[in-house]
């Protein structure tokens, strides 16, 4: 699974976690690729598996190669209706996996960072 992120502040850099490189890696391009998501197409509709065309990355965008991802409350409540009312939409928006590509103005992370993915901007991950 993978997912596009949007550079969108630099205070990510709190969320990498850089580790040990045995080979230099590079700034990679990209074509889009079709993946599994998990989906919620209406109001208390049960979850279903689907394919997602990912787009080529963006000038600030991040393409990380999932490893782990879970499905928590808000999810369910949001499936339920309980949030808002935008379907379809999305399931398990807290992750973590390795940037596997990365758009031309991206400076904070590299191919080959592992990285973790929430909704909300994190002040201080400890």
């Amino acid at each position: 699974m993978f997912r596009r992120c949007h550079d969108a502040s630099p205070s990510l850099r709190t969320h990498v976690a850089h580790v040990p490189r045995t080979t230099q890696l590079r700034k990679e391009q990209r074509t889009s690729q079709t993946v599994k998501e998990v989906i919620s197409r209406s109001k208390k509709a049960p979850t279903e598996v689907v394919d997602v065309v990912i787009p080529d990355p963006g000038a600030r965008d991040v393409v990380v190669a999932i490893k782990a991802c879970g499905v928590c409350h808000t999810d369910l409540a949001y499936r339920e209706g309980g949030i808002n009312d935008e379907y379809p939409f999305l399931l398990g928006h807290e992750a973590a996996g390795v940037v596997e590509s990365v758009g031309s103005d991206v400076t904070h992370v590299e191919v080959g960072d592992v990285v973790v993915l929430n909704w909300r901007e994190a002040v201080s991950c400890l």
